[in-house]
């Protein structure tokens, strides 16, 4: 309670926080139930072998429909998102216009809010970690991935991705409602050191 009796801003605005937070993610969450069920999927790989191989796999699970364009080099990947809609993307870290890391940030620069996942050889799982500091959202190990294991690391990229997002908007609302208490508290400050008349 503030001096004069009435109830500070700050104790009014912070029970508020929670329930802002929730309708947030609700609402959220009512707009992506309503979205598409097939996704567009950017795959940047040179080597034709294994792209072949993840085109199989992913026309394998008929009960999730993508739309897969392939590319062979980040410049090439840079050209395609600058002119299409892409919902997830999967670069490979050997490319021959970019390597490793070099590949991450490019695609990151071109396309910061898609859904990143990285493909690496075997011998390179520190790399993919590191990758992932970097703004990506999951990696695979050529070798040994799946057609299962492909939809599950898309699928959590997406929810990582919107995850993300969602908690940026968290954080800006709630830096708007701090202000709010800011100004709030001021003014009752200084209402309460006006005498009355």
């Amino acid at each position: 309670m503030a001096e004069t009796g009435t109830p500070s801003a700050a104790l009014i605005w912070g029970g508020r926080r929670h329930g802002i937070c929730s309708a947030l993610f609700l609402a959220e969450e009512v707009v992506h139930m309503g979205k598409k069920s097939s996704d567009a999927l950017l795959l940047v790989e040179d080597n034709r072998g294994d792209a072949r191989l993840l085109r199989e796999m992913l026309s394998e699970q008929d009960s999730h429909q993508t739309e897969l364009a392939h590319v062979e080099s980040i410049g090439e990947a840079v050209k395609y998102l600058a002119e299409h809609a892409v919902d997830i993307i999967l670069l490979d870290l050997g490319l021959p216009d970019a390597q490793g890391l070099e590949a991450v940030r490019r695609i990151r620069a071109a396309a910061p809010l898609i859904p990143l996942v990285v493909l690496t050889g075997m011998d390179d799982e520190s790399l993919a970690a590191h990758a992932m500091q970097e703004g990506a959202q999951d990696y695979l190990i050529k070798g040994e991935i799946s057609a299962r294991g492909l939809l599950r690391a898309m699928r959590y990229a997406s929810e990582r991705k919107r995850s993300e997002g969602r908690l940026q908007e968290y954080e800006k609302a709630l830096e708007s409602l701090d202000e709010m208490i800011v100004v709030v508290d001021r003014i009752t400050a200084m209402s309460s050191r006006i005498a009355p008349i």
